[in-house]
């Protein structure tokens, strides 16, 4: 009886398994599902991480890492250098520093300008089914709880954009995700609270969020 797997393995592991005196089916995956499959095997090792707390968990994360680094034509040693960029940055994690709240008020009514890397109309990158109908992307210079730029959505703009200047007339609190999402609008156009929530409900739908205006 065979015992189904339907996983990303490692390169040994049939020949391990026909020295067991087993018989393993394989096949060769294409581009997109290699990579579908190797996000697969990071959250299974990050569980498994998760639920043993081992070293040798640790190393088969690295490797998953190592191997999709591969994939998008880079190296283990450009996912270091970049670890060592955001590290001068943003520091690491050895003061144990527990993030409780931010004052989102200062962000209301301020002017700002959003690099729009998923314009309206396209998809994400990895979520091929996630579609963008609005434009969204960051604001440069400003690091969110999270770490990274503060993400932002434009409202009031109905063709894709690359770059645009606006106002901040929310911010979008997530309580189980370290990211807020600020709500950029051209200057003098407003948008009421339910208008918000059926533009960004797309995205917004998969966390427990609110609006703060």
């Amino acid at each position: 009886m065979a015992v189904p797997y339907r996983k990303l393995v490692r390169d040994k592991i049939p020949a391990i398994i026909a020295q067991n005196g087993q018989i393993a089916k394989t096949r060769v995956l294409n581009d997109e599902a290699y990579a579908a499959a190797l996000n697969a095997k990071l959250k299974e090792e990050t569980r498994e991480y998760l639920q043993s707390g081992s070293l040798t968990e640790l190393a088969d994360i690295l490797e998953v890492v190592e191997a999709l680094a591969k994939h998008q034509g880079s190296s283990f040693d450009d996912v270091l250098a970049l670890k060592q960029k955001k590290q001068q940055t943003n520091g690491a994690f050895d003061e144990r520093i527990f993030l409780v709240s931010v004052e989102d008020a200062a962000a209301l009514g301020k002017t700002v300008t959003v690099t729009v890397d998923r314009p309206l109309g396209s998809y994400h990158p990895e979520h091929k089914d996630l579609y963008y109908p609005v434009n969204y992307g960051f604001v440069a210079g400003i690091i969110a709880p999270d770490g990274e730029e503060q993400d932002a959505y434009i409202l009031g703009v109905d063709k894709p954009l690359t770059s645009f200047e606006g106002v901040v007339i929310a911010v979008i609190r997530r309580k189980n995700d370290a990211e807020d999402k600020w709500v950029v609008a051209p200057a003098g156009k407003t948008f009421t609270q339910e208008e918000i929530e059926r533009a960004v409900r797309f995205q917004e739908q998969y966390f427990d969020s609110e609006i703060i205006m």
